[in-house]
């Protein structure tokens, strides 16, 4: 069969492969976790193959590094509505569980005008929530996230953003008492300050500080010779060798990023705003 879920073999060598991984990093310092399997890419694989294939993977690395985190998250690619109960692992002792949050895809891609301005009232639900599923369907499901209809009119807004995480993720978390951590997130350089890609950024980043959760940005650094429609990254390494930052963006998030926000910080970060990529030699220095 064609993956770790369906091949018992394909499994036992992962497992086998990442206990040696683990056995040679064990002595090291700031490893900050052991991801198994990074977004199952399987849609027909049950919540209880993902689980129990994490689950080997898991014992396999805490076997011989028992002090670094297991992480592992639901299957199909990480989505945040699979977040529930049956992706715990039997055990929970240091594994973290985890989530990529590209939500709305229409928006956070630019990909359509169907959802291009935040905030934006009275959108289609099945425009926000238009790869929401079960992992063990190929088909489009919206069911799941729009329970009052695809058509039914949402708001896409702070509130909105704040009821996805929680009733996915911090549900798991109250519930089954285990630390959660999003993997992934960001926003296009195509959707600009005109579409809100700023607030966007600054409401994300503030409900993971008031509702306590970690994030990791989507990818950090790239490279070419611009900065393109769908490209993400906060830094760029130029053809001609130097590095550009998206100013504008580190502002709306770096308030959030730590203990020491404050309210000037977080009206300073709004006055950036306009500011974009291209501004970016005016903040370097306060980055």
């Amino acid at each position: 069969m064609r993956d770790v879920f369906n091949n018992s073999t394909l499994a036992s060598m992962m497992n086998a492969m990442w206990s040696h991984v683990a056995e040679h990093y064990a002595g090291w310092d700031n490893i900050a976790a052991y991801e198994i399997l990074s977004e199952p890419r399987d849609k027909d694989a049950t919540a209880e193959q993902v689980r129990d294939f994490y689950s080997g993977g898991c014992a396999s690395t805490q076997a011989t590094d028992p002090r670094t985190l297991c992480m592992v998250g639901p299957g199909s690619y990480y989505k945040l509505w699979l977040f529930d109960n049956e992706m715990v692992l039997p055990y929970s002792d240091n594994v973290i569980y985890t989530w990529d949050y590209f939500e709305p895809d229409k928006y956070v891609g630019g990909s359509s005008s169907l959802v291009y301005d935040y905030p934006q009232a009275n959108v289609e639900c099945k425009n926000l929530y238009d790869d929401c599923g079960p992992s063990t369907s190929a088909a489009l499901d919206t069911a799941m996230c729009c329970p009052e209809g695809n058509s039914a009119l949402m708001d896409f807004d702070k509130n909105k953003l704040r009821a996805d995480f929680e009733s996915w993720a911090i549900a798991l978390r109250d519930a089954a008492k285990v630390p959660i951590f999003m993997n992934q997130w960001s926003v296009v350089h195509g959707v600009t300050a005109d579409n809100g890609r700023f607030d966007y950024i600054e409401d994300v980043a503030s409900l993971a500080a008031e509702l306590g959760f970690g994030w990791a940005w989507f990818p950090w650094r790239g490279s070419g010779d611009e900065w393109s429609f769908g490209s993400q990254e906060l830094a760029i390494l130029f053809s001609n060798g130097t590095m550009g930052y998206d100013q504008a963006a580190i502002a709306a998030m770096a308030p959030y990023m730590g203990q020491g926000s404050s309210n000037h910080e977080r009206g300073a970060s709004r006055s950036r705003r306009n500011q974009g990529p291209a501004a970016e030699s005016s903040y370097r220095a306060e980055a």
